[in-house]
């Protein structure tokens, strides 16, 4: 709903959930909330809802991600191939953003070490965080940061954010 502020009633927010439950609620939310410019596909990011989006009629100006963290790499790889300079349909367009939050993840992003006092907190035990998300967002954060399509900002605000902005 705030994004839907933010572009206003000619923009266009579209959301992807890979839950129907969560998306069906959110529905039910911008419904009440007078929301008619936001619209949802359900299903997989990777495998169903990313690609359907390939037939966008405007490319989007900002790209958020805020997913399952293992696959940040893929979704990265997914909207670069589908933003190709020069296609006639892409689906960022040249200067858009991808914002991706918690590229960080408590900074163990840059520290996962037992020396930083957030490896503990929030989990069960010290070997109980889950190590193949840390890896995904860490691999996510050197692919944008060293991809040359890509202009990279970090923001390390707790979780991180990382905004990257398409350039060409």
């Amino acid at each position: 709903m705030i994004w839907s502020h933010a572009v206003g009633p000619r923009g266009t927010v579209t959301g992807l959930e890979y839950s129907q439950e969560y998306a069906d609620l959110a529905q039910q939310a911008w419904k009440e909330g007078g929301f008619d410019n936001i619209g949802v596909h359900v299903g997989d990011a990777f495998f169903s809802s990313l690609p359907k989006l390939a037939d966008v009629s405007e490319p989007y100006d900002i790209i958020f991600i805020d997913a399952d963290k293992t696959g940040y790499p893929g979704y990265l790889r997914q909207i670069l191939a589908m933003s190709a300079p020069g296609a006639a349909r892409r689906l960022l367009r040249a200067g858009g953003i991808i914002a991706t939050d918690n590229a960080l993840r408590q900074g163990l992003v840059a520290d996962d070490s037992a020396d930083n006092p957030n490896r503990h907190a929030g989990y069960s035990d010290a070997n109980s965080f889950d190590h193949k998300a840390v890896a995904a967002v860490r691999e996510y954060n050197k692919a944008a940061a060293e991809n040359a399509r890509l202009e990279t900002f970090m923001c390390p605000l707790w979780d991180g954010l990382s905004l990257a902005r398409l350039v060409d």
